[in-house]
């Protein structure tokens, strides 16, 4: 499951601009959510902290990309990508990693 050029053509053709951001992370969801505002040919339709509650959304919303964290509580990303796959929106996934200062000896 990815994203290439060829989806990214399909994408223009079809005039995709509902984005869904899913990040049990608050902070990294308020930055992707930022970074994706930025373009204005998207529009951001959502924005869920869990897998169970994003599935219900992309449900109902029916948006055309999906960013995704990977690794959530419940219901992960990759499981829930699974679920739409062939049939639901276009998914890229998306992780926040933080780096810590080394502890004091």
């Amino acid at each position: 499951m990815g994203f290439d050029r060829h989806d990214r053509v399909k994408l223009l053709e079809h005039g995709a601009d509902d984005v869904l951001v899913v990040d049990d992370e608050p902070l990294a969801r308020e930055v992707a959510v930022s970074l994706v505002r930025r373009d204005p040919e998207v529009a951001v339709v959502a924005e869920c902290g869990d897998g169970l509650r994003a599935r219900q959304v992309i449900e109902d919303t029916r948006p055309d990309i999906v960013f995704l964290d990977v690794e959530m509580p419940g219901l992960g990303g990759v499981e829930l990508a699974e679920h739409f796959q062939g049939s639901g929106p276009v998914v890229v996934f998306i992780t926040a990693i933080a780096f810590l200062p080394p502890p004091s000896l």
